[in-house]
């Protein structure tokens, strides 16, 4: 897994420690038996096998490339611990759950807005309907 990181400071040590516990998470999903199934659920019944069976592949040999992340302060993103703009291609966590955040809250935030980065690849810059990062999540 590799991801850049912008405006890490000393939120470089917690944030690594989250991306650990994100990467053994998504090797483990990958892993089971009905991943297809319940990425078909977050996702839409219409994900190509071949789409998940190279994501299958990428997790689990965890190569695989996170959007950019950048720590920014929770005011810059409406008071939300983390948001993904597709435009940018970017995760934005807020720096204060970083900070004060465990590591577990940490990678359960990026996991949400890696869901809605897949969704936006799935769907060549469309949406799913719902809220498909944190059904994914």
């Amino acid at each position: 897994m590799s991801s850049s990181i912008q405006n890490s400071g000393s939120a470089a040590a917690p944030l690594s420690a989250s991306l650990s516990m994100l990467d053994g998470w998504l090797r483990n999903f990958a892993a089971g038996g009905e991943f297809g199934a319940q990425l078909r659920l977050a996702f839409g019944a219409d994900l190509a096998d071949e789409r998940i069976d190279a994501l299958r592949e990428a997790w689990q040999a965890g190569a695989y490339v996170l959007p950019r992340i950048e720590i920014v302060n929770a005011a810059t993103i409406n008071g939300a611990h983390g948001a993904y703009a597709a435009a940018l291609d970017t995760i934005f966590l807020a720096e204060q759950l970083v900070a004060g955040g465990s590591e577990e809250a940490v990678a359960r935030v990026l996991l949400e807005e890696y869901g809605h980065a897949l969704d936006h690849g799935f769907r060549d810059g469309g949406d799913t309907a719902g809220d498909e990062g944190a059904l994914f999540a």
